[in-house]
């Protein structure tokens, strides 16, 4: 009977910690990067809404003031949200415009959610829906004071602007 060695295939303890520093030091890296990037947005925008891009920023400036509205393409009049650098109907870049809406639609899908950001867990769990609004624009947004077990598929919801968490956004109501 002959055995053959074989080279451990398994890393050595000083290869495990090796690589567990180094993952945590590259975590170190991008959490300083996240936050960089924070006080940048803060500096540049102050405390609005994370993440302006040029086709946002006027939404979230018209959601402060208490409207919703959807986009609208000036090349081929396709409407869409959220609104976007670049039409994804023909694809033409810098022609989001913005358009008024009742903010009436139905329920497409929804589900409650209970992992959600640290910031919104004084309102956890929350009912997350696409709403189909009636100009035909798909959006995403949560269901208010509605228990997960009355809320149906095709029911008649209106999105509205309110303060949620000291911060004005777009939520869903039942009609």
């Amino acid at each position: 009977m002959t055995t053959s060695t074989q080279p451990s295939i398994q890393p050595s303890t000083q290869e495990r910690q090796a690589a567990l520093k180094a993952e945590i030091a590259a975590s170190r890296d991008r959490e300083a990067l996240i936050k960089a990037q924070a006080k940048t947005h803060e500096d540049t925008w102050g405390k609005g809404p994370p993440f302006f891009s040029s086709a946002s920023f006027a939404f979230w400036q018209e959601v402060a003031k208490g409207h919703f509205h959807i986009a609208s393409c000036s090349a081929c009049a396709h409407k869409f949200f959220p609104p976007r650098v670049i039409c994804p109907a023909c694809w033409t870049p810098d022609t989001c415009t913005l358009q008024e809406t009742a903010g009436e639609g139905r329920v497409f899908s929804f589900t409650e959610s209970h992992a959600v950001p640290t910031r919104v867990i004084p309102i956890a769990p929350v009912l997350l829906v696409a709403v189909d609004l009636d100009e035909g624009v798909r959006v995403l947004t949560w269901l208010m004071d509605t228990p997960l077990s009355e809320v149906k598929m095709g029911q008649r919801v209106r999105i509205a602007v309110e303060s949620v968490l000291e911060r004005p956004t777009y939520v869903a109501r039942r009609i």
